[in-house]
């Protein structure tokens, strides 16, 4: 009965507006409930299940669920991006630190030999996801390059923006 209300109301007074301002109010009503359509049509991944197990560059896989214990570096990088290079060194040195794993994950999202070419001319030796892990441990996809997670029991305990150093990250990580 509202909702009646609202519209007949609405109609009287766009009525006395000119031809061409009608138009372009019911364009704008027109788009405005597309977009709510839209918007509201996507779909619900929440309770999908988790993807565990991620495709590797080097052809094999891992599953992110047989990580517990140990401490996850995942970085965020890209080919482009110069503070990226300057940090995959520190990032290899760290992937050789006792219960620490660093994953890769190419922020351009190169396939296949594509991504193979980019890690190594990035001389990258640590493990370099071809999978989104976002889902698994519901974080967004990072808007600054590089982006370091630092996570430990399945939670992300610190994100870390910009090129960092090995001390820099093992500090956060209890000895």
């Amino acid at each position: 009965m509202i909702a009646r209300q609202i519209s007949s109301r609405l109609f009287q007074e766009v009525s006395n507006y000119p031809s061409s301002l009608r138009c372009v109010f019911f364009k704008a009503l027109a788009a405005g409930l597309i977009l709510i359509l839209v918007t509201g049509c996507s779909e619900d991944k929440s309770d999908a299940p988790l993807e565990n197990v991620v495709a590797l560059a080097d052809g094999g896989e891992i599953n992110l669920e047989h990580l517990g214990g140990q401490w996850i570096i995942l970085n965020f990088w890209a080919e482009w991006c110069g503070p990226c290079k300057v940090e995959i060194p520190e990032l290899n040195e760290i992937n050789r630190h006792p219960g620490v794993i660093v994953l890769g994950v190419d922020y351009d999202g190169h396939k296949g030999e594509a991504l193979t070419k980019t890690i190594d001319k990035m001389g990258i030796n640590f493990p370099v996801l071809q999978g989104d892990p976002t889902r698994h441990w519901k974080v967004e996809i990072p808007k600054v390059l590089p982006t370091t997670l630092l996570i430990h029991d399945g939670k992300v305990q610190r994100e870390m923006i910009g090129a960092q150093t090995k001390s820099a990250i093992l500090s956060v990580i209890p000895q």
